[in-house]
């Protein structure tokens, strides 16, 4: 299996499922995010071997927060919509996948780092699991 990572930073609370803010600053926060994803992953897509069915990926993040406070992991996995999006863009434009119908997101994880809060996602491509998403 190939599979590759990203770092981004944490979604904005805009992008929290519980967050009611006003649409137009949701939508700048999700462009933002998106665009991060986008370009880390532009960038992490630089030493992916070729030939690789992405057809079916998985998708696993874990988040890195200041405190060890308990989060929902719906919502967290919820958050990170935008960034999904933002690596299926990266991965369409470099002709890997068409959209992000073969993703799989995993649970999210949770860890505490003071001084670099952040999210770290794995892409791991699966071509085993072709019969799950069909």
């Amino acid at each position: 299996m190939e599979s590759f990572e990203i770092v981004i930073t944490l979604p904005p609370k805009e992008l929290s499922p519980n967050a009611r803010p006003h649409w137009a600053a949701k939508s700048r926060a999700a462009k933002s995010h998106r665009l991060e994803a986008r370009v880390m992953t532009t960038t992490a897509l630089l030493d992916v071997a070729l030939g690789v069915d992405w057809s079916v990926a998985t998708v696993r993040p874990v988040f890195f927060h200041k405190t060890a406070h308990k989060r929902d992991k719906d919502n967290l996995s919820a958050s990170l919509k935008a960034a999904r999006d933002g690596i299926a863009d990266a991965m369409s434009a470099c002709g890997m996948i068409a959209d992000d119908n073969g993703f799989i997101p995993l649970p999210p994880t949770s860890g505490v780092d003071k001084t670099g809060p952040r999210v770290e996602i794995v892409v791991t491509a699966r071509p085993d699991l072709v019969d799950v998403v069909e």
